[in-house]
């Protein structure tokens, strides 16, 4: 990796560490944040294991069990997670892309992850119904 290369790795690890740290500043570790659906019980960071796997946060659900989400920065490194992503380790997991940007407002935070995890739950109830899951 050259020097060039490598500036643009750590830019992109501290923007990552930044959509990450404004995610959890929203969504306070263990409180359910107003304008949340009520299965949705308690959602907290990843540990260092689930992390590795590429799991920054998991939302625990009253119906369904752990809904895993994965924070970007940008649009790019979504579709870079969802092209290198593996899907089957043992059970099939649901990831949910949320993509948390600078200039993004708590509000549409909140949003972006409620239609992410709710887009997430759906699919589930919908394997599940199809014997899939």
């Amino acid at each position: 990796m050259t020097r060039l290369e490598k500036l643009f790795y750590k830019i992109g690890c501290n923007r990552g560490d930044g959509a990450e740290g404004k995610f959890l500043r929203v969504f306070r570790q263990g409180s359910i944040s107003s304008g949340m659906p009520r299965w949705v019980v308690y959602m907290y960071k990843a540990p260092d294991f689930e992390d590795r796997q590429g799991i920054d946060f998991v939302v625990t659900t009253s119906d369904i069990g752990k809904i895993f989400i994965q924070i970007k920065s940008s649009w790019g490194g979504a579709q870079k997670f969802k092209e290198h992503r593996l899907y089957r380790r043992g059970k099939l997991k649901f990831v949910a892309l949320v993509i948390v940007r600078e200039a993004d407002t708590p509000e549409i935070i909140r949003s972006k992850t409620l239609q992410a995890i709710s887009g997430a739950r759906r699919d589930i109830l919908e394997w599940r119904a199809r014997g899939v899951w």
